[in-house]
């Protein structure tokens, strides 16, 4: 309480206070010195106080007032016992005071001890019957003195008092349920919920009920009221929306489902069970785009909530702002390695080479000994035209592949291609060749092979011929195609080039890449304009690369 208010309230506990056949010389000093308490408890001078409270009490033994005052001075300092004390006394002083009253019953309860405060409460009701704080009171404390008896007998009192009411009918219902009366506390539901039928807390718990004893039948109906009058509950709507969604009601169920994502009730992991099923049935959505970053957002600390919204993002080939959320995931989850793999190919694959650098060097640092990072740093070297700090990284890479032939197979390539840019082109081929053994079956590393060595002139043909090997096994693979037109533009026959990469670009050849090689082919034609339309297309597209730049600038 408010020490301004407090001295309020003890100057009219004063002007209270009896005053019978009390010499005026002796009353009067005792109003003076309790005035005096009531400056120096202001002031926060407990102990001057406290001794102005004793002259008082030395002149008044029956000052209620002053006793009162002492036992919140007492309880401020922790001194509870002299607290208590203190309060007795002035409920001795003034029996009448139902003020002194009620505070002695929440004095007995905070000390532990719950039958005697309820045995006040319970008297105050008596004096009180309209006051259901009294009533409240006790309930709380024979629930804390476990007499579930007593403690329903005083609900059944307030009942009669003031009527049903939810609070009082919830009360009843857990009282019995904490008795292990579960009959009796299921029947007090019941009836609660005929007598408010829009009550959250009857429907949500029957649902619970209902569904623990397998009564669906029983729990369906009310989970769809309680989705009407709670609209925020989410683990309404998320059960509810499932079972829709089972009994083929799709469109309402998922409409549930989705409003529940943003909600609280649903687990973490019901949650991304939910985006999981949306993103597998819808794919890239701008529905599911919303309420995935929604989501995210609602939770800044989820690691997966970014790694997911990454992963919807990859699918609507949305590579830049899928590596902006698996970033925003790493300081959550900094040994999630998944997620640095995933962050290290986006990298690769829209040929952001120096930042492919730096983050392959720190996962390296993170995770010394998977070799994944060693290829990936690897990569940027030799594109930076730092052939021999790759072939260092290779050899590096090389020793951690245990079992990993496939990532082995790729750093012997990325070795070949560092030799192979340093004029050391025989080293280069056996290097391929040994690359190629390790996945015999790897058709694409041909192609990658056959598109890294095209424009050397003395390597057209052997480019031509690997990338004919991977036509046999796949004719109508885009990327294939593809490199087959660069082979014939780097043999200057453009017309065939442009026809093999518009079928490319027909297949589904990523028109990032197509479109800049058709501005490359119309450039050599001499069709500046041409050339450029195509440029602006693949930068349009999503080729934000330094050499398409480069190109769009001369």
């Amino acid at each position: 309480m408010h020490k301004t208010l407090f001295s309020c309230l003890l100057l009219a506990m004063l002007s209270a206070c009896k005053v019978t056949e009390t010499p005026t010389t002796v009353q009067s000093l005792a109003v003076q010195n309790y005035h005096e308490s009531i400056r120096f408890y202001l002031k926060g001078d407990y102990e001057k106080s406290l001794e102005s409270l004793e002259k008082v009490l030395i002149e008044k033994p029956n000052h209620d007032a002053a006793h009162y005052l002492k036992s919140q001075i007492y309880m401020e300092e922790g001194k509870l016992d002299e607290a208590s004390a203190s309060l007795l006394a002035a409920g001795k002083a003034d029996p009448k005071n139902t003020y002194f009253a009620s505070e002695i019953a929440y004095m007995y309860g905070e000390r532990g001890q719950f039958e005697t405060a309820a045995s006040h409460f319970e008297v105050l009701i008596s004096k009180f019957p309209s006051e259901s704080a009294y009533y409240y009171g006790a309930y709380q404390n024979y629930i804390k003195a476990a007499n579930l008896g007593k403690a329903l007998s005083t609900l059944k009192k307030q009942e009669l008092a003031f009527g049903a009411s939810p609070e009082n009918c919830f009360n009843q219902y857990k009282t019995y349920l904490a008795w292990k009366k579960t009959k009796e506390a299921v029947r007090t539901l019941e009836t609660g919920l005929s007598l408010f039928p829009t009550e959250p807390l009857f429907l949500a718990n029957l649902v619970d009920v209902y569904l623990q004893n397998n009564q669906i039948d029983k729990a369906i109906p009310l989970l769809d009221n309680l989705c009407e009058v709670d609209p925020e509950n989410g683990l309404a709507k998320f059960l509810y929306g499932d079972y829709l969604v089972q009994a083929g009601q799709i469109e309402k169920g998922e409409k549930l489902l989705g409003e529940c994502l943003l909600l609280n009730g649903p687990t973490i992991q019901q949650k991304f069970d939910t985006f999981l099923s949306f993103q597998k049935k819808y794919g890239c959505t701008q529905s599911n785009k919303d309420l995935l970053t929604s989501f995210a957002e609602s939770y800044p600390n989820e690691a997966l909530a970014y790694s997911m919204l990454g992963d919807l993002f990859v699918l609507c080939k949305e590579p830049r702002k899928a590596i902006e959320q698996y970033e925003k995931s790493l300081p959550i989850q900094p040994n999630a390695y998944p997620v640095w793999q995933q962050i290290l190919f986006l990298l690769y694959q829209e040929e952001l080479w120096d930042p492919l650098l730096k983050k392959s060097e720190t996962c390296m640092q993170s995770f010394p000994n998977q070799p994944f990072p060693y290829l990936t740093q690897a990569i940027a070297l030799n594109k930076k035209s730092r052939f021999q700090e790759a072939e260092e990284l290779c050899e590096s890479g090389l020793l951690m592949c245990v079992n990993q032939n496939n990532i082995a197979s790729e750093l012997l390539f990325q070795k070949a291609i560092s030799r192979f840019n340093r004029n050391l082109s025989k080293d280069a081929m056996i290097l391929f060749n040994e690359s190629f053994q390790l996945q015999p079956n790897n058709v694409a590393l041909k192609a990658d092979a056959a598109n890294e060595i095209l424009e050397n002139a003395l390597f057209v043909t052997l480019s031509d011929s690997l990338i004919e090997i991977c036509l046999q096994t796949e004719p109508k693979n885009p990327k294939y195609l593809a490199i087959k037109g660069r082979v014939f533009y780097t043999r200057n026959d453009i017309p065939a080039a442009i026809k093999w990469i518009e079928n490319a670009l027909e297949l589904g050849y990523p028109k990032k890449l197509g479109e800049e090689w058709l501005g490359d082919c119309f450039e050599k034609l001499g069709n500046k304009e041409k050339a450029k339309e195509h440029w602006k297309q693949a930068l349009e597209a999503g080729n934000d690369t330094e050499r398409l730049r480069k190109k769009q600038l001369h």
